[in-house]
């Protein structure tokens, strides 16, 4: 579904909604829960991360790529020349607020470059995670979900109750069904 998405550029928030409404169908379907389950609960039960921040770290691992092409490749050219001359929604205006957005805008657009490719990898995935566990945090408080508020969670991860490899799916079903009512 994300093929080459780190790619994409001039995604609106409908198109990304679509994307995670998608996303969602799949949880839901693995769950077994109804449609009336709080999106948040499908992903901090299974310790998921939502498709708008899968898309982040995926242009920011891709600006690391051009930033280690060769200087005469026409993707680094036309990468500078962004940077350069700005236009509202050009991909290195969209990774921009893609880094700002996870907490990643203290190091420059040189430095992103510098970085160890598996480093970065690893710095996008904290981010990433942490933001988005934030979000979800947030879509609770935001939205009132007063079945959600006596859940504690630490952190973004599948919960211990779905790792069991002695449930079933059917009671593993059935236990997420119940916390989350």
């Amino acid at each position: 579904m994300l093929l080459n998405s780190e790619t994409w550029i001039n995604l609106s928030e409908q198109n990304v909604l679509d994307l995670e409404e998608t996303d969602r169908l799949l949880l839901r379907r693995i769950l077994g829960a109804p449609i009336s389950t709080g999106i948040p609960s499908l992903y901090l039960e299974l310790g998921c991360i939502p498709v708008r921040f899968i898309l982040k770290g995926r242009r920011i691992m891709f600006l690391n790529y051009i930033l280690n092409c060769n200087e005469n490749e026409t993707i680094q050219k036309v990468f500078w020349a962004q940077v350069k001359d700005p236009v509202s929604n050009e991909w290195s205006s969209t990774v921009r607020e893609d880094l700002e957005c996870l907490g990643l805008d203290r190091f420059s657009i040189e430095e992103i470059g510098t970085i160890k490719k598996n480093k970065l990898k690893d710095l996008v995935r904290k981010a990433c995670k942490e933001t988005a566990f934030q979000y979800l945090k947030s879509q609770i408080q935001d939205k009132n979900m007063t079945k959600l508020k006596n859940l504690k969670y630490d952190k973004l991860e599948m919960q211990e109750y779905l790792k069991c490899q002695n449930l079933s799916l059917k009671k593993k079903q059935t236990l997420f069904k119940a916390r989350t009512r």
